[in-house]
C-alpha cells in the first residue's frame, strides 16, 4: 500500500504507510512502496498529498471541533494581546538573546538531525520501524515548514528587535512582503512537528 494522509474531525493527522498485515520489520517489500531515497517520486507524491490535506483541512471541520478550536482561538488571542507587554518585560540583553537563539537552533536542527539519523540507522540496519520513523519525521518537518512560510508571508509580523519592538503585523502596509517574518516561529514549528 502507499502512503496516505488523512484529515478529518474524527481522525488524527497521520500517515499510514503500511497495513497491520504487512511485513513486521524487514522492510523488504514495504520499502518499495514508501518514501525513500530510492523512491523520490513517492516522496514528492506524499508531500503533495500532505499539502493538499493540510490546506483543505478547514473544510473538513465538524461541529464538535469547536471543543478544541475555541480554547485554541482564545489562548491565541490572549497571547497576541499580551505579547507586546511580555516583550517589554523580558530582558533584551545580547547575552540572553544569544542563549535563546542557540537553544532554538539546537532544538530545530537537533530535530532534523535526529530524524535524519533515525532514517539512516533504519536504512543501514534494515530496521523498517526506524527508517519509517525518520521518513515520517522529515516529512512532517517539511510539510509544517511550508505552512509556516506561507503563514509568515500572510501575517508579515516584525521581529521583536525590528522597528519599534512592538511586533506589529504589516508594519509597512500590504505593499511590502518579507520572507523574514516572525510569526509563526519556524523553530517552534519544526520542534512540534518532529515531537508529534
Amino acid at each position: 500500500s502507499s502512503s496516505s494522509f488523512s484529515v478529518s474531525g474524527d481522525d488524527d493527522l497521520s500517515h499510514s504507510t503500511h497495513d497491520a498485515s504487512g511485513p513486521p520489520n524487514d522492510g523488504s517489500s514495504h520499502q518499495a512502496n514508501s518514501c525513500d531515497v530510492t523512491q523520490l517520486r513517492l516522496c514528492l507524491r506524499d508531500f503533495l498529498s500532505d499539502q493538499a490535506g493540510i490546506w483543505i483541512s478547514p473544510l473538513r471541520l465538524h461541529a464538535h471541533d469547536v471543543l478544541w478550536l475555541l480554547p485554541l482561538a482564545g489562548a491565541t488571542a490572549v497571547s497576541l494581546h499580551y505579547d507586546v507587554q511580555t516583550l517589554q518585560q523580558v530582558s533584551t540583553s545580547p547575552n540572553r538573546i544569544r542563549i535563546s537563539n542557540d537553544l532554538s537552533n539546537a532544538g530545530a536542527y537537533g530535530a532534523i538531525g535526529v530524524a535524519g539519523a533515525a532514517y539512516l540507522i533504519g536504512k543501514i540496519t534494515h530496521n523498517e520501524t526506524a527508517r519509517e520513523t525518520g521518513v515520517l519525521s522529515l516529512e512532517a518537518i517539511a510539510d509544517s515548514s511550508v505552512v509556516t512560510e506561507v503563514l509568515k508571508l500572510a501575517t508579515n509580523r516584525e521581529r521583536p528587535y525590528m522597528g519599534t519592538g512592538q511586533g506589529r503585523f504589516w508594519p509597512d502596509g500590504s505593499n511590502i512582503y518579507t520572507t523574514d517574518g516572525s510569526f509563526p516561529s519556524e523553530h517552534a514549528t519544526i520542534i512540534w512537528a518532529f515531537s508529534h
